[in-house]
């Protein structure tokens, strides 16, 4: 059963992240094309989205030979390039801030590259700044290209970034202009595959403990200097996934975005592992899938697996999740139909 048809959830199409592959794309055995026909093989979607710098060798301005032959596997399997992940650069040149236009410039080079490749939606980070916006309105408008802003982690529906960014988007009041909304930013309980890698890197047990138990009321704040006290006796791996919970995760109840659920055009369905007992993993999505389908939401839902920061292809493959995770999310459907 796919959600590329209106059946388990009457509108939202089932889209894959080939970032949920990021373990086989730094392996490098098989192309990029290759792990994409491995997912549609599964059977469970034909909506695709794609990181530009890893799904592009000549990203961000690619090559005519590189869109003829994405466009060909796509066509060929009666696939659909639905998002494609897109960058400002915040980085520096020759010492100083790259200039409002030359970060417009960065990203129009990307978005044709889009069009180009039949993407529907550009995704880029939240926080993009309101003159970048409104210099990309006429290419966007002109291309038919949606360019979303993704709003994951720490951002709450409170949030004054936030509320400022919507602002903006009813200013400049482009069809064009939107958001999409990762479930990063509602994790009822830390990944339990998370906290056993904590503890195997060193992590003293008191902290996971407390960083366990405090993350449901609080998160992680609480904690903030306790972890960073910890971070000089760590590995570089195992301080930067310490770190998750204060950039990485977030805790805002799902339902309190349910009010604001109609201005997102897209949703990242995240997980990190699959242990469900508690419903920490199917909850949020589960309820969201339910208010999408009330609403007649007919836009993507993504599969995003990120626990491939620190599981290791050995451990388990981008592909085994996908499938695992679309099987949690329709269960509850299949068995109410039953």
């Amino acid at each position: 059963m796919s959600l590329d048809t209106p059946s388990p959830v009457s509108g939202p199409s089932w889209t894959v992240t080939m970032f949920s592959l990021t373990n086989e794309l730094l392996a490098g055995k098989r192309s990029a094309t290759d792990l994409i026909h491995d997912v549609l093989d599964l059977g469970i979607t034909t909506h695709i989205e794609v990181d530009g710098f890893q799904g592009f060798s000549s990203f961000p301005a690619v090559n005519s030979e590189e869109i003829c032959r994405f466009r060909m596997a796509m066509d060929h399997r009666s696939a659909h390039p639905t998002i494609l992940g897109v960058y400002t650069d915040p980085a520096t040149r020759r010492g100083g801030v790259f200039a409002v236009d030359e970060v417009a410039e960065f990203l129009a080079v990307q978005i044709r590259a889009a069009s180009a490749l039949g993407f529907e939606t550009a995704r880029i980070a939240f926080g993009v700044p309101a003159k970048v916006l409104e210099l990309m309105v006429p290419l966007l408008e002109s291309r038919e290209i949606q360019l979303v802003q993704e709003v994951q982690a720490s951002v709450g529906p409170d949030s004054p970034q936030l509320h400022s960014q919507l602002d903006t988007l009813d200013r400049l009041g482009s069809h064009c202009l939107g958001l999409l909304l990762d479930t990063s930013t509602s994790m009822p309980a830390l990944p339990v595959s998370y906290l056993r890698q904590l503890r195997s890197g060193g992590v003293e047990d008191w902290l996971v403990d407390a960083l366990e138990i405090q993350w449901t009321e609080h998160g992680a704040e609480p904690l903030r200097s306790e972890i960073h006290r910890q971070l000089p006796k760590l590995s570089p791996q195992a301080a930067n996934l310490l770190m998750m919970p204060l950039l990485r995760f977030g805790h805002t109840p799902i339902h309190h975005w349910d009010a604001l659920l109609p201005r997102f055009a897209a949703f990242h369905f995240k997980y990190w592992d699959l242990e469900d007992s508690d419903q920490r993993v199917s909850a949020p999505i589960l309820h969201l899938l339910n208010c999408l389908k009330l609403n007649g939401f007919s836009g993507p839902v993504v599969s995003e697996w990120g626990g491939h920061e620190w599981c290791e292809l050995e451990d388990m493959t981008g592909v085994e999740m996908v499938q695992r995770h679309h099987q949690l999310c329709m269960a509850p459907a299949d068995a109410t139909r039953r």
